[in-house]
């Protein structure tokens, strides 16, 4: 089947749209997985977070900031949704709604804490695909 150039830019965009997305899930699931390096495949090497657990500059800070602010739960839960791209050649902007529940005692799920928040990153395209620079996090609501 033979593509028109509209059709092979569309294609490109829904591959872009696809990777960002995958890319917003991933952070969930290296928090929730504790694989916290696997953020070093998500973030460029010198991007920047301000979330309500502090403002850092540097993925190795970022890193720091999120064992830190995780370190007291035994178990996570990140749903992610409502992700929206918003492309811009090179450079894309990212939103995604973002439940979290924490729990500090695997034992007893029953204590836990439920965090509503809005991610926004900015992403840009590497030789390695898509990483983000950016992350600003708005704690919503608390529970």
């Amino acid at each position: 089947m033979d593509f028109t150039i509209a059709q092979s830019i569309r294609l490109l965009e829904l591959l872009d749209r696809d990777e960002l997305t995958r890319l917003a899930h991933a952070v969930g699931g290296a928090i929730d997985s504790k694989n916290f390096e696997d953020f070093r495949n998500l973030y460029l090497a010198t991007a920047d977070a301000a979330t309500p657990g502090g403002v850092v500059e540097g993925l190795d800070a970022i890193i720091e900031m999120v064992v830190r602010n995780h370190q007291d739960f035994e178990t996570t839960q990140h749903h992610v949704g409502d992700v929206q791209v918003h492309l811009d050649g090179d450079t894309a902007t990212v939103a995604a709604n973002v439940i979290a529940t924490m729990v500090p005692r695997a034992a007893e799920p029953e204590v836990n804490t439920s965090l509503g928040v809005r991610y926004r990153y900015d992403a840009v395209r590497t030789d390695e695909g898509w990483r983000f620079a950016r992350v600003e996090i708005d704690l919503l609501w608390r529970r």
